[in-house]
């Protein structure tokens, strides 16, 4: 005889397994999605800083071209200004000798300012020293701590105009090009 009892067990058991399996393969394609979806967003994110840091940089390249581009600028406006500092009133297409002589006077007072104005500042620095000891009566009227600040205070000041005065003439000089520097 059929055993009705075993083969609902059988059904029973089967469809049990076939659940568990199916909901086991659920499972795992859900944790699988999940898994994917985690990827996704991470890729995501990783692009969207990727693309921050490269806005970013290129903010800074943008900056960085912008500052070269005054430095040139600043560059050709130094230049030119040396062009000018070089450049002399007296014109060959000048006719008149007189007005050949008031620009040669001109050229020669502008070739003089530097020069005479070192003199003059290390002149009125020792005038003001030496008007100051007379009117104390003498280096050998004034204290010791007083001499010695005194002759401090003189020193700085002169060491002051002379580094002045030769950064302002040496700076100011034109630059030598290339062709010119090796002869």
């Amino acid at each position: 005889m059929f055993d009705f009892l075993g083969a609902i067990g059988s059904v029973a058991t089967g469809g049990i397994a076939g659940l568990i399996g199916t909901g086991i393969s659920q499972f795992m394609e859900h944790r699988k999605r999940k898994a994917e979806y985690a990827f996704k967003l991470s890729s995501r994110r990783l692009d969207m800083e990727m693309m921050d840091k490269r806005a970013k940089l290129n903010i800074q390249e943008k900056g960085v071209d912008a500052d070269i581009a005054v430095e040139v600028e600043a560059g050709k406006a130094f230049r030119e200004s040396h062009k000018k500092d070089r450049a002399s009133y007296i014109s060959p297409t000048t006719d008149n000798p007189i007005v050949q002589i008031l620009l040669g006077i001109v050229d020669f007072i502008r070739g003089l300012i530097r020069p005479a104005a070192t003199v003059f500042f290390s002149y009125i620095t020792w005038n003001i020293t030496n008007e100051l000891l007379v009117a104390l009566g003498g280096i050998k009227e004034l204290p010791q701590d007083q001499m010695i600040e005194l002759l401090n205070l003189t020193i700085q000041t002169i060491l002051f105009i002379t580094t002045t005065c030769i950064l302002w003439w040496f700076g100011t000089r034109p630059p030598k090009t290339i062709a010119t520097v090796g002869r």
